[in-house]
């Protein structure tokens, strides 16, 4: 898992850095009652990094038989959880 910081948000649209100031720009839809906010903290794949695909991450309740690399952790300054990609 990447550590990446949302550095900007516009609509979908995400940019993304890395520990190495690496930037991604991501177009990410979130399907959760909580929803990331800029300088928040997202641990994921780097897998999803490298793909350039429209990217949506929603709430589940059973981590039995999902892939390691097709959840993400979101760290925010109040709250910490946990959305599996739905598509993309």
């Amino acid at each position: 898992m990447k550590k990446v910081i949302i550095k900007q948000i516009n609509g979908y649209d995400y940019i993304l850095v890395d520990e190495d100031n690496n930037v991604y720009y991501k177009n990410i839809e979130f399907i959760s009652k909580l929803k990331p906010k800029e300088k928040d903290i997202i641990y994921l794949s780097e897998k999803i990094l490298d793909e350039d695909n429209l990217f949506t991450f929603a709430d589940f309740n059973d981590r039995n038989n999902v892939k390691e690399d097709e959840i993400i952790k979101i760290i925010s300054s109040d709250e910490k959880y946990y959305l599996i990609r739905h598509y993309g």
